[in-house]
């Protein structure tokens, strides 16, 4: 299996994928849109917003397939491009590979896993959820083999997404003052190198017969918000001017982590957010 397509491969994660996989001699096709520039590192092919994925998927052994759209809880108001980039783009991903059997690798957010009740936990769960509905028809319909990933939270030095981990580093780094809530939420924190290898992993497991199989990527690092800062200034031997309880608390917030399916088999964690920061150190630092 040398030939790889990543969707989303400008993405965070996405990208981090490509070059591990490059480094580890397989064959890497990324995605981009029509009026973005080619990659200096990878092939790419062309996704239309209209028209869909250029030429056939039947070249590809593995598709990982993260492209899709992650907005804020309570953002009803950007539906459209969620269900743009979400449901939408997955939908042509099947038909890019409607006549094939090349094997899917795809993620999906704990979010989706949310079990208090029958609420979803949020507009981008219920999208996520959707993407999966119509992955796992075709899994059924055409026999592709589909490894669907739950991940939780990941951070990573090249990581812009606004997400806690992020505004906190980056306040650490700026000498700026961090505006939070109390900070008693849960996060499930996992480095993008650990994400990345536990993705590349996953392919072992399409040696099973089973169709469909669900895994998670959960390290064993579960703190609160309090915590992950104590982290923080830990590996930059500095204080965070932060000022707790200066947010409320939003409307759905995570207090206790719940799990979302087995771990990726033989997937090995290699960092602590201490870890990664301090042996990335410089890194981060370049950033301010």
């Amino acid at each position: 299996m040398k030939n790889i397509l990543v969707t989303g491969s400008r993405g965070f994660i996405g990208n981090e994928l490509c070059k591990k996989l490059s480094n580890d001699n397989f064959n890497v096709t990324g995605t981009r849109r029509k009026n973005q520039k080619r990659s200096r590192y990878y092939d790419e092919i062309v996704i239309d917003e209209e028209e869909g994925f250029e030429g056939g998927g039947d070249k590809f052994d593995v598709i990982f397939h993260l492209a899709g759209r992650y907005l804020p809880i309570n953002s009803s108001d950007k539906n459209d491009i969620m269900i743009r980039d979400n449901i939408h783009l997955t939908n042509q991903l099947i038909q890019f590979i409607s006549d094939a059997r090349t094997p899917v690798i795809t993620t999906g957010s704990y979010f989706q896993k949310f079990h208090e009740g029958k609420t979803p936990f949020s507009e981008y769960s219920i999208y996520k959820n959707g993407a999966k509905n119509l992955l796992e028809l075709l899994s059924q319909r055409n026999g592709n083999y589909l490894r669907y990933i739950y991940l939780y939270d990941t951070y990573g030095v090249e990581s812009h997404r606004k997400k806690f981990i992020d505004q906190t580093i980056n306040a650490i780094i700026n000498n700026q003052i961090l505006l939070a809530s109390p900070g008693q939420q849960m996060m499930n924190i996992t480095s993008v190198d650990d994400v990345v290898n536990g993705l590349i992993q996953s392919i072992e497991t399409l040696q099973s017969n089973n169709l469909l199989e669900e895994y998670q990527i959960k390290s064993e690092e579960s703190l609160t918000l309090i915590q992950i800062v104590e982290q923080v200034e830990k590996a930059f031997n500095k204080n965070l001017k932060i000022e707790w309880g200066a947010k409320p608390y939003r409307q759905q917030e995570v207090f206790k982590l719940w799990e979302s399916a087995p771990n990726v088999p033989n997937h090995l964690y290699k960092d602590t957010l201490t870890l990664y920061i301090q042996k990335n150190l410089e890194k981060f630092n370049a950033q301010e």
